[in-house]
């Protein structure tokens, strides 16, 4: 699956993604006190240094942060956050005829494996099958090992097949280049921290769409849910 990804998938990221992230970081060059972060216990001083602005008070000047109240920042940022997920969402939704024949394919073929596999009993022999005896399987066999594989591969691996399509996807292929955009050739730029840390950000509410799952461990990411359960 790597393998199809990078090479039948790159040019359709590369559009997908760079007009958006373009803009966000032009965003981000115009508008310093622009940020994402949603956790109170970051400090944003650990993200990058604190931004200032010098105030003339009777012919002194003294530094002032751009940080708003607390309180004000992190509703702000979540806003923020939604915002840019929303469309990265209805992007990738609206790209659907743009998507490679080639990927389409690949995932029918992971589709009718997890939907062959579901409830399937799986032998140790399957279980234990190696790469080079794959192929001596029958079908049937090689779709329930197809299953098994990605079930103990994947955490929270959806036990629907239309459910594994979309946690594939996004944990391999979308997730990674939104993560990672310069290292993965989407832009040929640098991507400041605050935007790196919203892009990331993003990326855990759009795995958790795909999987079908709410947050529950991290106290500053429960707000979403609200999100995820709402029409997207």
């Amino acid at each position: 699956m790597a393998f199809c990804f990078k090479i039948y998938g790159a040019s359709y990221l590369q559009s997908l993604l760079e007009p958006l992230i373009t803009s966000l970081l032009d965003q981000a060059e115009e508008q310093p006190e622009l940020s994402f972060e949603v956790d109170p216990a970051r400090d944003k001083r650990v993200c990058e240094p604190p931004e200032l602005v010098v105030i003339v008070t009777h012919g002194h000047s003294r530094p002032r942060s751009h940080r708003l109240e607390a309180g004000q920042d992190i509703e702000i940022n979540r806003s923020n956050l939604v915002e840019l997920t929303q469309e990265v969402f209805n992007r990738i939704v609206s790209s659907a005829d743009k998507f490679p024949p080639q990927l389409r394919s690949m995932c029918h073929c992971l589709y009718q494996g997890c939907a062959d596999g579901e409830g399937s009993g799986v032998t140790k022999r399957e279980r234990s099958v190696s790469r080079r005896n794959y192929r001596s399987l029958d079908a049937e066999q090689q779709r329930k090992t197809l299953f098994h594989v990605l079930s103990k591969r994947f955490a929270q691996f959806p036990q629907t097949s239309v459910g594994a399509v979309g946690t594939v996807l996004f944990l391999r292929f979308i997730n990674p280049a939104i993560v990672s955009p310069q290292e993965m050739g989407i832009v040929n730029r640098p991507v400041p921290p605050r935007v790196k840390r919203g892009l990331m950000l993003m990326s855990k509410i759009l795995q958790n769409i795909a999987n079908h799952v709410e947050f529950s461990k991290e106290q500053h990411m429960l707000p979403f849910n609200d999100f995820l359960r709402g029409p997207l």
